[in-house]
């Protein structure tokens, strides 16, 4: 899709603020993730997210496996490859359903309520900021890395029952 980087302030100014950055260091890079998730029980993991909301709305998007993240952008800036600086999309490279990945949370125990999908003009109606599902381009990252990245469903799947793992020794 065309990005459209002025029909939000907030969109406009990270814009702006990435070209600026690029502009005055010029060894810099910019690795842009999407729904980052992991195996510990954080406020802004995208998994602990999707547990504690009674309603969701669903869409397709790419989703970040914050270990993995770390573990090759680090490689990636630390490496002799000449890799150029600029801006990443740094996310799994197949996306994956948002509703799908509720669903699983359900099955771990881990979301109290089966999942209940939020209608998308219901949820336009309601005053929400608007909202939309996601899917970024993560072949340069990946070329600059040198591999594909895995099955997002395994990395998942290993951080949900990780999570139950953790929620039911804590009880």
């Amino acid at each position: 899709d065309v990005p459209n980087f002025t029909r939000f302030p907030y969109q406009h100014y990270k814009r702006t603020a990435e070209l600026e950055i690029l502009k005055s260091w010029k060894s810099s890079w910019i690795f842009r993730i999407r729904m980052p998730f992991n195996h510990l029980p954080h406020p802004r993991n995208w998994l602990m997210k999707l547990c504690k909301h009674d309603r969701i709305l669903d869409g397709l998007n790419s989703v970040t496996f914050l270990d993995q993240f770390c573990m090759r952008s680090f490689q990636l800036v630390m490496s002799d490859s000449r890799t150029p600086p600029g801006i990443y999309h740094a996310c799994e490279s197949t996306p994956v359903r948002t509703a799908q990945v509720a669903r699983m949370l359900f099955d771990a125990g881990l979301r109290k309520k089966a999942v209940e999908l939020f209608p998308a003009c219901d949820f336009a109606m309601s005053g929400h900021v608007p909202r939309s599902a996601a899917v970024l381009d993560s072949s340069k990252f990946e070329q600059a890395y040198g591999e594909k990245f895995g099955d997002p469903m395994a990395a998942l799947r290993w951080c949900i029952d990780n999570l139950a793992g953790q929620k039911a020794t804590s009880v």
